[in-house]
């Protein structure tokens, strides 16, 4: 059950401690959620959305966040490594609010799992048991869900790109709408075909309904 207002005011979360409510955070959307004014115990001041406080996803004003971040910096010696900056591009994309792609991510919930969130040691051993090189980018397999293990690969820039629009291109056709893929498998025709079509920039009226030689 969502806490009111006034029950936040005076809640200690984590090193933080809820002052008072501010004006609300409003998304590019249009879409808005309460924020509140928190006092860390490192005595900095910090305006927070009240469902990251909720949830506990922010719990310090970013102290514990840098303190963690430099030692893990220190022990395992890989803060320049391509790795290491995907591991916190992944956690940019998902908690950053200010990013132009926040839509895609912040506003939708996309999170790192715990595992990963705050362990790059755990992130790094995955990938190097999962086949990581750095020609392979880090891709989702259900673009629903969030970064973790087991929905989470290693595969080539051309193979994220054409997944990335399998996933985000839904056709309708006589009356219902499926993806690029689904269709290809639903009316038993090429989806090299038809994903042909989509990026040649075709109709997407005309995409199913023309006969494919």
């Amino acid at each position: 059950m969502k806490l009111k207002s006034i029950e936040m005011i005076g809640k200690k979360i984590g090193y933080l401690t809820v002052v008072k409510e501010v004006e609300p955070h409003y998304y590019p959307s249009g879409r808005h959620d309460k924020q509140y004014l928190c006092k860390c115990d490192c005595n900095n001041m910090v305006t927070v959305l009240g469902i990251h406080l909720r949830s506990k996803h922010t719990t310090s004003c970013g102290c514990a966040r840098i303190e963690n971040t430099r030692k893990m910096a220190t022990t395992h010696n890989m803060s320049n490594t391509r790795l290491y900056n995907i591991w916190k591009n992944m956690k940019q994309r998902c908690y950053n609010p200010n990013r132009l792609d926040s839509h895609v991510y912040y506003e939708k919930g996309i999170s790192v799992c715990e595992e990963w969130k705050n362990n790059f040691e755990l992130f790094y051993n995955w990938s190097i048991n999962n086949g990581y090189n750095d020609s392979l980018t880090i891709d989702r397999i259900n673009n629903n869900l969030g970064y973790e293990p087991t929905n989470c690969r290693w595969v080539t820039q051309k193979e994220q790109c054409n997944n990335y629009l399998n996933r985000n291109i839904n056709l309708t056709y006589n009356g219902e709408t499926h993806t690029l893929k689904e269709w290809s498998e639903i009316l038993n025709l090429s989806y090299s075909a038809l994903h042909f079509r989509i990026i040649r920039g075709w109709d997407k009226k005309l995409v199913l309904s023309v006969p494919i030689r």
